[in-house]
């Protein structure tokens, strides 16, 4: 009994306390917001020994979920189960450059490879629930006749629970592609 005791005295408040926090009240409709990103330039061979350069950036976006009901499994993406699922792109990009010399003068532009996609569920579990942490998407531009040099670029991000429900949509900040300080 001592020995219980002695391990209850220190711990005990302790766990109760634990035990009596709430669980974050988050929206059902996922909510997004921006982190800083990543932008660096790689120099690689191609299988003929070519050198290829790939300007990458990696976007990190803060998210929250009322229900935890984010990302779907490749075979639900192939059209294995959920029929509202096939070929969903749960992570929507739009791609947006800057054409005129005016602060906002952007147009979309659609690349021939959409920066769209799709991320693994969240919970595996699959237990209803708050969840909230970053997902980080990575783009890449590779050095070849159609990216134009010094493209600036910025992109607007939003994201899909199961339920079909669209968050946010976020805007990142500018990023110049294959910018003039490279040099191949």
């Amino acid at each position: 009994m001592k020995r219980f005791t002695s391990f209850f005295l220190p711990f005990g408040p302790l766990l109760m306390l634990v035990g009596c926090i709430e669980p974050p009240d988050f929206s059902s409709v996922p909510a997004i917001s921006p982190l800083p990103f990543e932008h660096f330039i790689l120099n690689s061979q191609d299988r003929l020994g070519n050198r290829v350069t790939r300007d990458s950036v990696v976007f990190q976006v803060a998210f929250q979920d009322g229900d935890g009901d984010l990302g779907i499994t490749a075979d639900e993406f192939a059209g294995k189960g959920d029929p509202k699922l096939k070929g969903l792109n749960n992570y929507t990009v739009r791609v947006l450059r800057k054409f005129g010399s005016g602060r906002n003068d952007y147009r979309e532009v659609f690349p021939q490879v959409s920066y769209s996609s799709f991320f693994p569920p969240l919970k595996p579990d699959g237990k209803r629930g708050p969840i909230e942490g970053t997902l980080r998407f990575s783009q890449t531009f590779y050095d070849i006749a159609n990216t134009r040099r010094k493209d600036t670029l910025k992109f607007q991000i939003k994201i899909l629970d199961r339920a079909l429900n669209e968050s946010n949509t976020i805007e990142t900040d500018t990023v110049i592609v294959f910018p003039p300080v490279y040099k191949p």
